[in-house]
């Protein structure tokens, strides 16, 4: 026996085994009671870590590691406060990038796979830190709302959301579509979550961490009018199953959206010409003067087609 090997993978597997020990707290603390210990940035580059571990030596990897899950919630977890629904379609995670070697393999990635010389047309949005939703309308009637959950299930809070101004109960238009799923994020602004945490403290009441956790909390409470009195708002950012009505672009989207009287976030679009670094640049720069959290940006390609050619990884899409 290689005394060396056997010493390195002892090592190796002792450390995928504290990252997958890590990483399952981390998601009981920050999506089954609302109250995460560390940043999004540090929980993604542990995540990060014990992806790539997991594909160096793959025989190590847990059955229930954490990589195999788009989130946690009700589906992963112990929270029975909510009936379970399933999404149409998943509720992706999404792929992670650290710096502009990370994001220029991702756009060569795309180009490769696409055959193409050049990285297609690009749009950049910042990646509001609240709590993801889903919100499925008939005939241009909100019917339910899940939250991500695991990805593929996640806890129906239609009545909460009712609450929510910023969700239209009816889309308005006249000819809707038969069955669409709206995406989005809610969240609570900055001002607002100051706000709310002075009126707790004054009510001697528990005051939340950082508005992730206000929103969560706000969110997912079982008596609708303590929802109501949160100042909860709501960003639509993707369609999810559409049904009766079809969109080229994601920008395209974006405008159907924005006519049914949702709020959505700033779009940059980023032709071949530029380089969507360009875009991270700009949100860092305009970071602190926004008026809601951000983690990250969000990059897709902006045609419809080129991202159904891209398709989807086991966890995230390839666009």
């Amino acid at each position: 026996m290689d005394l060396f090997t056997h010493t390195e993978n002892q090592d190796i597997k002792a450390r995928i085994d504290a990252l997958t020990a890590e990483l399952a707290h981390h998601n009981t603390l920050y999506h089954l009671k609302d109250a995460p210990e560390i940043s999004d940035a540090e929980y993604d580059a542990l995540f990060a870590e014990l992806e790539k571990l997991e594909k160096d030596y793959p025989h190590l990897k847990h059955k229930n590691s954490p990589t195999n899950k788009v989130g946690s919630g009700a589906a992963a977890g112990t929270s029975r406060a909510f009936e379970e629904g399933k999404h149409t379609q998943p509720m992706r995670s999404l792929g992670n990038v650290f710096n502009k070697e990370d994001l220029d393999d991702f756009l060569t990635r795309i180009t490769d796979f696409l055959r193409l010389e050049t990285w297609p047309e690009m749009v950049a949005e910042p990646k509001i830190d609240g709590v993801s939703l889903s919100l499925t309308y008939e005939k241009g009637v909100l019917i339910k709302a899940l939250t991500r959950g695991d990805g593929e299930t996640g806890e129906v809070v239609t009545e909460n959301v009712g609450t929510i101004r910023d969700i239209p109960q009816n889309l308005g238009a006249e000819n809707p579509p038969a069955r669409i799923e709206i995406r989005g994020e809610v969240y609570i602004s900055n001002a607002d979550f100051e706000a709310l945490n002075n009126r707790l403290a004054a009510e001697d009441a528990k005051v939340f961490a950082n508005p992730r956790n206000a929103a969560a909390g706000s969110l997912r409470q079982k008596n609708p009018n303590i929802t109501a009195s949160r100042p909860l708002k709501f960003f639509a950012y993707a369609m999810g199953d559409v049904q009766g009505a079809t969109f080229s672009t994601h920008t395209a989207e974006i405008e159907a959206l924005k006519k049914w009287g949702f709020t959505t976030p700033p779009v940059m679009r980023i032709s071949s010409l530029q380089h969507p670094m360009q875009a991270y640049e700009k949100l860092e720069k305009d970071r602190p003067d926004l008026p809601y959290t951000i983690d990250g940006v969000v990059y897709k390609v902006n045609d419809k087609s080129l991202q159904s050619r891209l398709g989807e990884l086991a966890r995230t899409p390839r666009w």
